[in-house]
Parts: structure tokens; sequence; C-alpha cells
């Protein structure tokens, strides 16, 4: 197969659809002729991998999720997002029209797919509509959880007169949800994990199980959801080709991109794509040269990396509980500067018997708080550098891109990374957790907590207890892979957390969990009705 064949016709075949502005707006118009274009399998192909795109597109961007909850403080560079401030109204918020741009597309592949002939390569076909029904059912997962109820179109239309399609209750919009993803599970030909940048049974399963947690904590669904949920986890366990990584780290090298953990990720190139979000937690040249530890960040020289973000005091915090935690380095970097440096004989190090010239802790002449960071050095002895980071911001190190010799700089290429073991690990231990099952989902939470050192699971067994460790393990695991604020509003749904008290600028505010419908939504779309808890259209 020419890759670079079907690539440049998905562009052409995207690029010539002039109705991708969305389904609130009357005027949907194709000028792709279904009797021209749709005539072989060269075609869907082409349009799969077109939709493969835009659907990378949507997902990233940290704005519908981890900026809502407590992953971030301001970065060096910022600003921090409406989102994050919670300071949302129908002037500040997101809008619909790329998610329904994407939506267009993917029911085009599927109901025009659905009519070729793809010959002895039916499973291929398969493939392909089931990816389109899984990655149109995911999209309006992101939907419901942002906005609630939203328009339901999985029709395609081509003339002027396009219906204006109100408000669709979010639970409708959840048994559509349901039903593309069981009829992607069916179509799948294959139960091993082929290319983990597309769609397959795994990753459908993986979503359904996304999908039940929701349903059974925010949208009230129960016991029978959560089941599911674990019998779709039990799945990908016994028949996918996926394990934890053992270190921790490789999962983020993007030289190891398409990993033993991952099921789900979408593809990045240096030269197909400007950039992952992650470049917007990374410094650039020269902000931080001067530090003792420069050489470790994934800094870039071309404007390439913006730090609109850093990780949060609460997600320290949530390192703090075990000091031997190994995901704390892979997820956080704390820029230092030198105060004092000394050697230290290893041996009375070990002993505890040394004695620094400079106290360890308190203030240092500046009147800074100081930490201490210890290398060990090449003749016995342990170099102990005094530094100090609280007025240098820490910098999120997951996501690091890739350092190309030939740029003499880094790229931001890092996949987008939607479903992997560990998380799918925790995902069923807290649908066990909900289920009264707590010694089952001890055993998963410690899976995860052997992989990152810190040891089994040795807190208190009652239900309450267990699902809050399971919802910090989430966050010290899963930190910047946007799932932290969909994690969030399961926890305040179930009643695990208040997410008013969780979150610091929720704190003394009464901002809806679901977001407002933008101006230009509600202009689009006279049925759409704003939701509760915040104004309508402006006047102006």
């Amino acid at each position: 197969m020419n890759f670079n064949k079907y690539i440049v016709a998905a562009l052409i075949a995207c690029g010539t659809l002039t109705s991708c502005s969305d389904f609130l707006n009357v005027d949907q118009v194709s000028t792709i002729d279904p009797s021209s274009f749709w005539s072989s399998p060269d075609d869907v192909i082409a349009y799969y991998y077109g939709c493969n795109d835009k659907f990378r597109d949507i997902n990233n961007s940290t704005y519908l999720e981890e900026d809502r909850g407590d992953s971030f403080i301001p970065g060096d560079i910022g600003p921090a997002s409406n989102a994050w401030s919670q300071y949302l109204d129908k002037e500040n918020t997101a809008d619909m029209t790329s998610y329904y741009n994407a939506i267009f597309h993917f029911n085009q592949l599927y109901n025009e797919g659905s009519k070729v002939n793809f010959g002895s390569r039916d499973a291929l076909k398969k493939q392909i509509l089931g990816s389109a029904l899984s990655m149109r059912a995911h999209t309006y997962f992101k939907l419901i959880k942002t906005w609630g109820d939203v328009p339901l179109v999985t029709d395609v239309y081509t003339g002027s007169n396009t219906p204006i399609i109100g408000k669709t209750p979010v639970n409708e919009v959840m048994t559509q949800i349901l039903s593309d993803v069981d009829a992607a599970i069916g179509m799948y030909t294959e139960d091993a994990i082929g290319n983990k940048n597309f769609w397959s049974k795994a990753a459908s399963y993986a979503l359904k199980a996304d999908v039940l947690m929701y349903k059974a904590k925010v949208l009230g669904g129960g016991s029978t959801d959560l089941m599911e949920a674990i019998k779709c986890i039990d799945w990908i366990e016994a028949h996918a080709n996926v394990s934890l990584e053992e270190n921790y780290a490789d999962i983020f090298s993007s030289s190891n991109k398409v990993n033993s953990e991952i099921v789900l990720s979408t593809y990045f190139d240096r030269y197909e794509q400007a950039y992952q979000y992650g470049r917007f937690t990374k410094p650039g040249y020269g902000n931080l040269a001067n530090t003792h530890n420069y050489a470790d960040m994934a800094s870039t020289q071309g404007g390439r990396a913006r730090a609109v973000y850093a990780p949060s005091l609460e997600l320290e915090k949530t390192y703090d509980v075990n000091m031997n935690d190994t995901r704390r380095s892979v997820s956080i970097l704390y820029p230092l500067v030198v105060q004092s440096t000394q050697k230290v004989n290893k041996t009375d190090y070990d002993n505890g018997t040394y004695t620094l010239d400079t106290p360890e802790n308190g203030l240092d002449m500046f009147g800074d708080e100081r930490d201490v960071v210890r290398y060990e050095g090449d003749d016995n002895s342990i170099v102990v550098i005094c530094t100090h980071w609280d007025s240098l911001t820490p910098i999120s190190n997951k996501f690091r891109g890739t350092y190309y010799d030939d740029l003499q700089d880094r790229v931001f290429d890092d996949d987008v990374i939607l479903y992997r073991w560990g998380g799918l690990l925790l995902l069923r231990a807290e649908a066990k957790a909900a289920t009264n099952d707590i010694a089952g989902a001890v055993v998963d939470l410690d899976q995860v907590r052997q992989r990152a050192s810190t040891g089994a699971y040795s807190g208190a067994m009652d239900k309450d207890s267990v699902e809050k460790e399971i919802l910090a393990e989430r966050f010290r695991e899963l930190f910047l892979e946007l799932k932290r604020w969909p994690d969030l509003v399961r926890a305040n749904a179930w009643g695990t957390i208040n997410i008013y008290d969780v979150i610091p600028n929720l704190k003394g505010k009464t901002t809806p969990i679901l977001w407002p419908f933008s101006d230009d939504d509600l202009r689009d779309n006279d049925k759409l009705v704003q939701n509760d808890g915040y104004s309508g259209i402006s006047n102006s």
C-alpha cells in the first residue's frame, strides 16, 4: 500500500468538503459527488486517513479536560485559559464547530463507505466502518461530557434544506454512543491490536468501558453498567496484546511510541502536524538557561514550546505521599538554582553521619525555601547541592518530543495517548470498588503501584477510602493524559469527593460542571437552549 498516496488523496477529499462547518448551521453543502468519489475502495481508504487526521486534531488539546481540573498552575509564559480559571460564560467557552465538522466526516465515511464493494478485502472494509463508528462515538462522548444535551446527527445532509437540530437528551445520545461502539466491536475481524494508532476491537472495548463508567456514575446507570465496564476491560486483558511497561518512563519515550502498554494513540509525525499539546507545558530556550539542570529540560530554541501551564501544587502533594514514587520525576522537573555545593563521604551519607556546611532545611540568604538535591559521585562520595526552586515554576516532564539533529532543536511529536493498560487497570479498580469488590479493586491498584515502586496499598479497606485512593492513583499515573477532569466529574457525581472543594479555582464559585454554549453556537442554531447556570445569547 502506498501510504503517501492515500494521505494526499485524503487531504484532497476533506479539503473539497465545504460542508465542514458544523451541524448547527442550516447550510450544509457537499461538493463531493457521491456518484464519482465513492466508487472504489481506494476512495474509502483515502477518506479514512483524512478522518483519522481530523480525529487527531480534535483530541490534541487540554482545554476541555486538564484545564478545568487541578493539574495545572500558570506557567512562566501563560496565560491560563478561562477553563482553568473557571470563569466560563457564553463569550468565554469552547464552541462545537470542530467536533461537528469531524462528525460530518465520520458519518460520511460510514454511510458512503458501507455502499462500496471491497471484494476480497471485506475485513479492511469492516475495520474502516468500525473505526468510523468508534470515532463518532468517542466524539459524541466528549460532547456530552462537556455540554450534556447536544444535537445528535448520524445522517449526511448535502443540500440547503438541512434541518436545524436542537438539543437531544443526553441519555438518547448515550444510547447512540453505546450502539455505535457495540456495532464497531462486532465488525472487527481480529482480536489482537494491529496498528495501535488506529481503532481496534480492544480500543473500542476501552471506549465502551470509559463510557459505561460515566453512564453508571454521572447519569445514574448503576451496577449493571459497572459490571459491564469490568467485563470490557477483562476482555482486553484476555485477548489484546497489551501489558504494563516495566519502566514508567518508557511509555512516553518518543522512540517507543507504540509500546506494549498502548491500546490506542493518535499518530504524530514532525512533517504532518505542527505540535502535540505537550508543547504548552515546556520552556522555551533561554527562559531557564542558567539553571543547574537546564540540560534535562525539554526546551526548544525555535519557539515550538510555550510554558502556558506547569504542574500544580495538588499534583506535587499527591506524589509527596510516597517519596519513592518513580513517576514523579517523569511527570515533574524542578528547575534548580545552586546555593552551595559540598562533597560528603558516601558511607557517612548512607549512615546519616554527615554534616553540611549549611543547614539542609530552612531559608537561604534570599529568604527562599531551599531543597537539597543529592548526586552520587564517582569517588565514593555524594555531591550535596543545596538549591532552591520555589521562585522557579516546576515543569511538566511528560511528552518531551524528539530532538532532531538536522534541526538542532526539539519537535513535540509525541502521540496523544487515548487508552493504555495502566489507566484501564485503574479504571477497572474504580469499577470494582464501586461494586464493593474492594479486594479485587486493590489487586488492580497494586499492579500499578508496584510498577511505580510505591508498594502494595496498605491503607484502610473501606469503600470510601479505597475509592479515594484509586482517584489519587489515577492522578499520579495519568497526569497530562486528559483524564483528570473526567475522573473528578465521575467522583463528584458518585459522592467520593465534592469537586468544589478539590479544585482550587472552583472554591467559592458556582460555575456549573457542564460548559456553556458559545454565542456562535447559539446564533447558528436557534433551537439550541443555553445550559443551566449561564446566560443566553448576547444582544451585541
